[in-house]
C-alpha cells in the first residue's frame, strides 16, 4: 500500500518542472522597493554605510550644531548618537564600529548594552575600524603620526583581545571588509592592488584587468568568498568589479563609471556612479548580470534622487544616500516581493471533496511580478492523512518524491501557467497541497515570498 501510494503521488510535478526549468525566463525585470528616509540628527546631512539582517543601519550625520556624529539607527529606536566621527560597519548583533574623531582618530566599537568603547591601537596614533563580523572580529587600518606610507591593515580579535597587522603587498595597506569565515579584503601597494587575506594563506593579490598601473580596491566580501570592489583607471574613471576564486576578476555590467561597495550572500552588489559627497551620481544594484538604476525601482512621486548604495543585506534591504528636498539623507530600501504562487485542485482554490474513484487534478501557476529571474527556493509538498514518516511528501527535482519536507528546486523565478502536476485518484483522507517560494537558503520557513495551499478531502 505504501509503494502504491508513493507511486500515485510521484506523478506530481515531474513533467511540468522538466518543461518549465528548460524554459526559465532569462530576462530579469527590475525589482520594486519601498523607501524610508532616515532623516538626520538635526543637521542637513546623513550618510548610511552599513546595514544588518535586522535592518539596523550605521552611519554619520550632522547635528543642529554642525558636529559630525556617528549613529546607529533602527525602525524602533530611530537615531542613537554614538560619538563624534562616523560609524562604518555593523553586524547582526547590532555591534557598530567606526572612527571616533576628536584630537586623534580612534577606532571604536559600540552596542546598546555596553555603549562606546575604544579598540586597542597599540603603537599607532590614528586608527579606523571599517567592518565587523558576527564573531566580533573587526578590521580597519591604523598609522603612526605623519606617516601616511606606514598605514597598516589591522585586525582586532575580541577573543584574544589583540590587534594585529595582516601584512602588505608593498606600501600602505587598508582593510575594508570581513566575512563570517574571517576572510578580509582591502587594498595595498602603490599602485593600489586589491587583496584577500585569511589566517592560513596570508595576503593574496586579486590580480588585474588590462592596464597594470590601474588602482584596485576590494571593498566587501560575502560568506561564499565573492568580493566586490572597484578600479580607478588612468583617466580618472571608475569601474566596478566582482571576484571569486573560480572566475577571478570580472567587470560588472553597465556603461560608464561605477563603484561597488557592498555584496550579499547571493552575489548581489550595490554601488554608485562616481559621486561627490552625494550630490552627483546614481545608486546602482548589480543583480543576475544586470545593472539596475535604483531610482527606477521606487515611486517617482517620492521626490528622491538616489546617489549612492553603500550596503545590501542578505534579505535584500539596501542602505545608501540620496538627495531629497535639497539635502543629503540616508535611506533604506526594502524590496516588495510580489511573488504569487497558485495551486488548484480540480480547478478550484477552495477545498474540494471527491470519492476514491474520482481523479484529483492539481495545477500550479506562478506570477513572479517584478522578481522574474531572481534566484529562489521552490517548495512543492503535500500533507497526507498517513502517520509518520509518511505524513509529509515533498517532490525533489529531479529525484522524485521523498518523505519529509525537502527542497524541490533552487532556480530563478519565471512565469508558470496552469501546469497539471498531478492527475490520479487518492486513498481516503484529507490532503493539503502546498506551493511556496522563499529565499534561496534551503530552509522551509517564513518569511515566505509567496505561499498557496489547497485542500482535498477524499471520502
Amino acid at each position: 500500500m505504501i509503494l502504491d501510494r508513493k507511486k500515485r503521488i510521484g506523478i506530481f510535478v515531474i513533467l511540468p518542472f522538466i518543461l518549465a526549468v528548460q524554459n526559465i525566463c532569462s530576462a530579469e525585470s527590475s525589482p520594486v522597493y519601498t523607501i524610508v528616509d532616515l532623516g538626520t540628527l538635526g543637521g542637513e546631512m546623513s550618510i548610511a554605510y552599513g546595514i544588518n539582517e535586522q535592518g539596523a543601519i550605521a552611519g554619520k550625520s550632522k547635528t543642529a550644531d554642525g558636529d559630525l556624529m556617528s549613529f546607529y539607527w533602527d525602525s524602533i529606536s530611530g537615531f542613537v548618537e554614538i560619538g563624534l566621527g562616523k560609524a562604518l560597519g555593523i553586524n547582526d548583533s547590532g555591534e557598530v564600529v567606526g572612527n571616533y574623531h576628536k584630537h586623534t582618530d580612534d577606532a571604536f566599537i559600540w552596542d546598546a548594552e555596553n555603549g562606546l568603547l575604544f579598540l586597542n591601537k597599540g603603537e599607532f596614533l590614528f586608527a579606523t575600524a571599517t567592518a565587523i563580523a558576527n564573531s566580533g572580529k573587526t578590521v580597519g587600518y591604523a598609522r603612526k603620526f605623519n606617516d601616511v606610507a606606514g598605514t597598516k591593515a589591522i585586525l582586532w580579535d575580541p577573543a584574544a583581545g589583540t590587534l594585529s597587522e595582516i601584512g602588505t603587498l608593498g606600501g600602505p595597506s587598508y582593510a575594508y571588509g570581513i566575512n563570517n569565515a574571517g576572510e578580509i579584503v582591502g587594498s595595498s601597494g602603490n599602485p593600489s592592488r586589491a587583496f584577500i587575506w585569511n589566517s592560513a594563506e596570508g595576503m593574496k593579490d586579486l590580480g588585474t584587468l588590462d592596464e597594470a598601473d590601474w588602482q584596485y580596491y576590494a571593498m566587501d566580501i560575502n560568506d561564499s568568498g565573492q568580493v566586490a570592489g572597484y578600479i580607478k583607471k588612468d583617466d580618472g574613471a571608475y569601474r566596478a568589479f566582482i571576484w571569486d576564486q573560480e572566475t577571478g576578476m570580472q567587470m560588472l555590467s553597465g556603461d560608464g563609471d561605477g563603484l561597488a561597495y557592498g555584496i550579499n550572500r547571493y552575489g548581489h552588489v550595490v554601488g554608485a556612479k562616481n559621486t561627490i559627497i552625494g550630490f552627483e551620481g546614481t545608486a546602482y544594484l548589480w543583480r543576475n548580470g544586470q545593472r539596475i538604476d535604483l531610482n527606477e525601482t521606487i515611486s517617482s512621486e517620492a521626490g528622491w534622487k538616489l546617489r549612492e548604495a553603500r550596503d545590501i543585506s542578505d534579505s535584500g534591504q539596501i542602505c545608501g544616500n540620496g538627495l531629497i528636498n535639497g539635502e543629503i539623507h540616508a535611506f533604506m530600501l526594502s524590496p516588495i516581493l510580489a511573488v504569487q504562487p497558485d495551486i488548484k485542485a480540480n480547478g478550484s482554490d477552495t477545498p474540494v471533496t471527491v470519492s476514491k474513484s474520482e481523479v484529483v487534478s492539481i495545477t500550479l501557476g506562478l506570477d513572479p511580478s517584478s522578481n522574474a529571474g531572481l534566484n529562489a527556493d521552490w517548495w512543492v509538498a503535500v500533507h497526507t492523512p498517513f502517520g509518520y514518516p509518511e505524513d509529509w511528501y515533498s517532490y525533489v527535482y529531479s529525484t522524485g518524491w521523498m518523505t519529509g519536507i525537502n527542497l524541490c528546486i533552487r532556480a530563478p523565478l519565471f512565469e508558470l501557467h496552469e501546469f497539471e502536476a498531478f492527475n490520479a485518484n487518492l486513498p481516503t483522507g484529507k490532503y493539503i497541497f502546498y506551493f511556496a517560494i522563499n529565499f534561496p537558503d534551503g530552509k522551509a520557513v517564513a518569511p515566505w515570498w509567496g505561499i498557496d495551499t489547497v485542500e482535498v478531502n477524499v471520502e
